[in-house]
């Protein structure tokens, strides 16, 4: 909120609609953004945080999308990337170390996205049922004998 010129104290959840409005104000093309304040040096140690405790977070993080991890790491990288774009740079240093910093996002968003891509690709279908929920299975020999002959009968 601070970032985008809005008062920043306030209780979380208040904050976070706030955030919801903010975001689509900016949508709107009638509202005129406004310029990004965080000084770079600031902005530059957040995101690394940020992407510390993404990597942390991604290390175990199995792709299962009703985890918290997933929720986590779903909100964490959108914030990382929207406030690396609105780094304010100011010379070429600064620009590249900004570069690095959206390299660094983009990988661990790949990874994110692989992760559940695989986690897909792993997790088995539940077990389909093999026999009619009509018919119990017979456990004596005599009953399993007029199953298979009823079976037959059928055919």
């Amino acid at each position: 909120m601070a970032s985008r010129g809005f008062e920043s104290e306030a209780p979380v959840d208040r904050l976070r609609m706030s955030v919801r409005n903010v975001l689509k104000l900016e949508k709107n093309r009638s509202f005129q953004e406004v310029k990004h304040s965080i000084v770079f040096g600031d902005d530059d140690k957040a995101i690394a945080e940020g992407i510390l405790e993404l990597g942390n977070a991604l290390q175990s993080f199995d792709g299962d999308t009703s985890s918290s991890e997933f929720k986590r790491v779903s909100t964490l990288v959108p914030h990382l990337l929207s406030r690396c774009a609105r780094m304010n740079t100011t010379d070429d240093k600064q620009q590249s170390r900004q570069r690095q910093l959206m390299l660094d996002l983009t990988n661990l968003r790949t990874e994110f996205e692989s992760r559940i891509r695989k986690f897909k690709r792993t997790t088995f279908l539940p077990a389909i049922p093999t026999s009619s929920p009509n018919r119990k299975t017979p456990e004596n020999p005599k009953e399993l004998e007029e199953l298979s002959s009823s079976l037959l009968l059928d055919m």
